[in-house]
């Protein structure tokens, strides 16, 4: 047990080193980004060829980020420790003859169990188990190749997105065509980003590439199908965005009840901390109250922020306001046709400070998702 609690605490650090890497990382291409868009505007060249550049810098974005995810997720998943029995019986492979004992105690201690178990049976119980070609197929291993399907799956994705390449390009225009799959599958026309495939991998693609030019909250016309399929994808892929359209929202938060509800807190956190570092002016403006009760969440305690959301909203003067912990200022903000939206004020010298909170939160949502998958898996291995 010395040896493995040893193994187990260096992998964990191993994993802690990676995602570290992962997120300085990230906060490197959303830098460059933005100053490779500083760039281009500061460009002496018509507008059509602004629109150009402006698209690539962000397509190559969305591929470097889509492919920093997943091999982020490869690098953790491979330096994972490994459960106590699969461990030990890899010693024992490796010729350790303590290993091989502690296999041999665990297998007659199963089969001692099994005996007592069946003991208590009633002789004329009703017993349900697997089809006989399935017998040798454990619940653990099942549930292990979900796991391994679905990183398979997320890295087919990538590679799809990540063989992305311009068919076409309008110089007149500044429209970009580009080409998943092979064929045009998303169109950049500068205001507009318009997908021409139902490809998931175009979809993700085109979805992306919106977040990136135009921020969280999306505009989002097409037929009924194409709508339920981009919310379904948006959450599957913990892509956060909102969109204009109420039907629309509707069938995303629909889609979000289904979720993982630590996913969808970890890319709803994801996205705070990407506006936080993209947006340089001190006000940040909130649509979403969801959103912003995340953002409290992490800087005070649940029932203290949900306390004082109630209290801005109950409030009769026209801009209620409060200070949060002398980092930022939240004010309610109500407009003629009764909708509400808050006006996030950073204060001066303290955004690292707030940053630093949100992916302390972002990084304890996804520990505590890590912990739920180990749990299921110890039930299901009856442990």
């Amino acid at each position: 047990m010395a040896d493995y609690n040893q193994y187990r605490n260096r992998q964990r650090a191993e994993c802690k080193r990676i995602t570290a890497e992962g997120r300085e990382a990230r906060q490197r291409l959303t830098m460059n980004l933005r100053q490779r868009k500083k760039e281009i505007r500061a460009m002496a060249v018509p507008w059509s060829a602004q629109k150009i550049l402006l698209s690539q810098a962000t397509a190559r974005s969305v591929i470097e980020m889509r492919t920093l995810k997943v091999t982020v997720q490869q690098r953790r998943h491979e330096q994972f420790p490994k459960d106590l029995r699969t461990w030990v019986a890899g010693r024992a492979g490796e010729g350790d003859a303590r290993a091989a004992a502690q296999l041999r105690g665990w297998r007659y201690a199963d089969q001692r169990n099994q005996r007592r178990l069946d003991a208590t049976l009633e002789p004329n119980a009703l017993h349900f188990g697997p089809p006989p070609e399935d017998n040798q197929k454990s619940d653990w291993a099942d549930f292990a190749q979900q796991r391994f399907s679905a990183q398979q799956r997320e890295q087919n994705l990538a590679a799809q997105i990540a063989s992305t390449r311009i068919w076409t390009i309008n110089r007149k225009t500044g429209d970009v065509s580009y080409m998943l799959n092979g064929r045009v599958s998303v169109i950049d026309r500068g205001r507009i980003v318009t997908v021409l495939s139902q490809d998931e991998a175009a979809i993700v693609f085109g979805l992306e590439m919106a977040v990136q030019k135009y921020g969280s909250r999306i505009a989002c016309t097409g037929t009924e199908e194409w709508k339920r399929k981009v919310a379904a994808t948006a959450v599957k892929h913990g892509i956060f965005a909102q969109f204009t359209n109420p039907e629309m929202q509707n069938a995303l938060q629909q889609e979000q009840r289904t979720a993982n509800p630590l996913q969808l807190q970890a890319a709803r956190l994801n996205s705070i901390e990407s506006r936080l570092r993209a947006e340089e002016s001190g006000d940040l403006i909130f649509t979403d109250e969801a959103d912003v009760r995340q953002l409290l969440f992490s800087l005070q305690p649940v029932a203290q922020a949900r306390q004082l959301i109630e209290l801005l909203k109950a409030s009769q003067l026209p801009e209620p306001k409060s200070d949060i912990g002398g980092k930022l200022t939240i004010a309610l903000l109500r407009s003629p046709t009764g909708q509400q939206s808050f006006k996030v004020s950073i204060h001066e010298g303290k955004r690292q400070d707030v940053i630093e909170l949100v992916v302390e939160a972002r990084q304890t949502a996804h520990r505590l998702m890590s912990r739920n998958l180990r749990t299921r898996s110890n039930e299901r291995e009856g442990r």
